[in-house]
């Protein structure tokens, strides 16, 4: 397998969807009803789960397992570059705004691998 630089592969997206049905499987007519944003970004944090194991002690013996407990994420964001000709970005990351971060990262097609993240945006904050 070769290996290459994904931000460089042509195949790796990032969309702003307001409604998507199956939040295993978007589909490519949902992430086009969206906003592409990947040509936006300057940099990105979060958007890792983590799992928070619940121990599950055992009277019969000394040691204590453990059991899956929640899968919790921390605060995520993105940096966006700003725009001088248009505004659509800052309408679109209103304060309020609900939706779904897709991140596509191989082919747009039936059964491509996708991650999405239900967001509620708090706003731009311009730095």
């Amino acid at each position: 397998m070769a290996r290459y630089f994904r931000r460089l592969d042509g195949q790796t997206n990032v969309y702003w969807v307001t409604a998507i049905a199956n939040l295993d499987a978007p589909t490519a007519a949902e992430m086009n009803a969206g906003t592409n944003v990947t040509a936006r970004i300057a940099a990105l944090s979060g958007f890792m789960y983590a799992n928070t194991p619940i121990a599950a002690p055992d009277f019969s013996t000394a040691f204590v397992s453990q059991i899956l407990g929640e899968d919790v994420a921390g605060t995520s964001s993105f940096d966006f570059y700003d725009d001088t000709t248009s505004t659509a970005l800052w309408t679109l990351m209103a304060k309020g705004n609900a939706g779904f971060a897709v991140f596509s990262e191989y082919a747009k097609t039936t059964g491509s691998k996708t991650r999405v993240w239900p967001a509620t945006s708090t706003g731009p904050n311009p730095n």
